[in-house]
């Protein structure tokens, strides 16, 4: 009995840090920029089929997320955390109710121009109106960080 209680709140506290380190599942997909010039922070669902090589591409899996230019990566994120809260504030859509679930998640970004120096990242996604919202805040580098990528 001992061992199957020992099981159980093992396989708890597994599933709680998988559980811990995922963006909601109303952010994660394939999103798109066509036009835009500048990286910004609205992008919109990728249509089956549809190339998004031109402009913009988003892919946002549970663990990470990985931004295109063109067709090249630019820079790869993996989750280390993420807090996921409800704001009823936002809007889903024009005549309902407002409140979507927020991902606030920290993250560790490899950049294509200098993959051996990573960046930690804040990046707050949710879904509202048909769009994905995403912002992104780059951190200081701590001293440690400093020293091994100086020029980075």
């Amino acid at each position: 009995m001992k061992y199957l209680i020992a099981a159980v709140v093992l396989l708890a506290s597994i599933g709680l840090a998988v559980a811990a380190s995922n963006v909601h599942e109303s952010v994660v997909g394939e999103w798109c920029q066509q036009d835009a010039l500048v990286f910004a922070d609205i992008w919109y669902r990728r249509e089956p089929g549809e190339d998004c090589t031109k402009g913009f591409y988003l892919l946002v899996e549970p663990t990470r997320y990985e931004f295109r230019n063109k067709g090249q990566t630019m820079f790869t994120c993996r989750n280390t955390d993420v807090k996921i809260t409800f704001d009823p504030k936002i809007p889903v859509a024009t005549k309902t109710p407002p409140g979507v679930f927020v991902s606030k998640a920290a993250v560790t970004c490899k950049y294509s121009g200098n993959p051996d120096c990573p960046r930690r990242e804040v990046t707050t996604f949710y879904f509202s109106k048909g769009m994905l919202y995403m912002r992104n805040k780059m951190l200081p580098r701590t001293k440690a960080e400093e020293k091994a990528c100086p020029a980075g």
